[in-house]
């Protein structure tokens, strides 16, 4: 048991820092598939009615950091729905993510007119509770949470809250690590030997928990790789950021147990192909998209 090991999601500046470390090394193959997937997702808000030329749309981010992925939805919403306005509530707990967005959503709100923003600096939990506090009750045409799961106190539950602030046919879009691919398989793996389950999520999970409420989902599944090559370098200060947000554990190398580290390494090895001097291992984006039962 490892379980004292602290959560990289504790510490939103070490977070972030190896995320982007992570991104630089990761291999990007979807885009143009991920556009393709978005813009059919959008178009059916259009195509079951949900939304209507003279309608104002209402969309809801959660988590959702600087909102690279966000910004790219909102701007294809805009350009493929005829709608009179757009509103979107963001989101983000940590001030310096959060204004990073803002700056950026300036830009937007210059491009498109009919686009507004409102920004909620608090966790997903803490904008429910004001929106209770306060009285409010509408509804949202689409939910986008991006990799956000992880870092809910009750992930279950913050589901179950997400379909319910749905407009009937609207959709909710989780974007999830795949349970399927190397990095998907280690954190399953992972979960065991340290023995904690919490935040520790793949699209299996999601989906099993989707099938118990009997709700009707799609899956998009976007492959992906990753250069784990510096993973086995303990000198490599980026290698260990790399392998610290492969578990989701803050300072990994340096606080596991050595038989736990041994694990993880033999598994990154035995999963990996190399290729070129690298060594590189599958991974994989799964977005589940329900729509509201009407």
């Amino acid at each position: 048991m490892a379980s004292y090991l602290q959560s990289l999601y504790s510490d939103p500046d070490k977070y972030f820092e190896a995320f982007k470390v992570y991104q630089h090394r990761s291999i990007a193959m979807f885009d143009q598939q991920w556009k393709t997937e978005w813009e059919t997702i959008i178009k059916g808000l259009s195509d079951r009615g949900v939304v209507q030329p003279d309608h104002d749309v209402r969309v809801l981010a959660v988590a959702t950091g600087q909102g690279c992925r966000e910004q790219k939805i909102i701007e294809t919403l805009v350009k493929v729905v005829t709608a009179s306005s757009f509103h979107v509530e963001i989101i983000e707990p940590v001030r310096e993510q959060l204004e990073k967005f803002k700056a950026d959503a300036r830009n937007m709100t210059a491009k498109f007119p009919s686009l507004s923003f409102e920004w909620f600096e608090n966790t997903f939990e803490g904008y429910m509770a004001k929106r209770d506090k306060d009285g409010h009750d509408h509804k949202f045409h689409l939910l986008v949470c991006v990799h956000g799961l992880y870092h809910m106190d009750d992930w279950t539950c913050t589901v179950d809250r997400f379909y319910d602030l749905l407009l009937p046919g609207g959709a909710m879009t989780n974007a999830i690590s795949s349970g399927e691919s190397g990095c998907g398989k280690l954190i399953v793996k992972y979960r065991d030997w340290e023995g904690n389950r919490a935040d520790l999520l793949t699209s299996h999970d999601i989906a099993s928990y989707m099938k118990t409420k009997e709700l009707n989902y799609h899956v998009y599944v976007r492959e992906d790789a990753i250069d784990v090559s510096e993973v086995f370098d303990e000198t490599s200060a980026e290698g260990n950021m790399v392998l610290d947000f492969l578990v989701q554990r803050k300072h990994f190398r340096k606080y596991s147990p050595e038989d736990l580290l041994t694990k993880v390494l033999d598994f990154v090895k035995e999963n990996s192909r190399e290729e070129n001097g690298k060594h590189y291992m599958s991974d994989a984006e799964v977005e589940i998209v329900v729509i509201k039962s009407k």
